[in-house]
């Protein structure tokens, strides 16, 4: 019966280090959250690094017939200037 009690004792004491451990990853994470929510600026470059290409599937949905290609590329890159992308777009 000692046996028993000894490791239900080791047991609930490793649980509590799990618990322990998973408490302070919790605290690290909103801290993380925190800074992050207000680093718009930060965020911004990142998004601004990114490259973006175009594929169209031409064969299954053709351009527009009154469009030149031209003209809906731009229109794309617009809408992308539109929603804040200011990063590189690839043709």
């Amino acid at each position: 019966m000692e046996a028993v009690n000894a490791e239900m004792e080791a047991a609930k004491a490793e649980m509590e280090a799990a618990i322990s451990k998973m408490e302070a990853a919790k605290v690290e994470m909103e801290a993380a959250n925190a800074s992050m929510e207000g680093n718009t600026v930060g965020m911004r470059t990142f998004i601004n690094m990114l490259k973006i290409i175009i594929w169209w599937d031409i064969e299954n949905l053709g351009v527009p017939h009154d469009l030149p290609p031209d003209l809906v590329y731009e229109l794309f890159v617009r809408k992308l200037r539109d929603e804040g992308f200011g990063g590189v777009i690839l043709k």
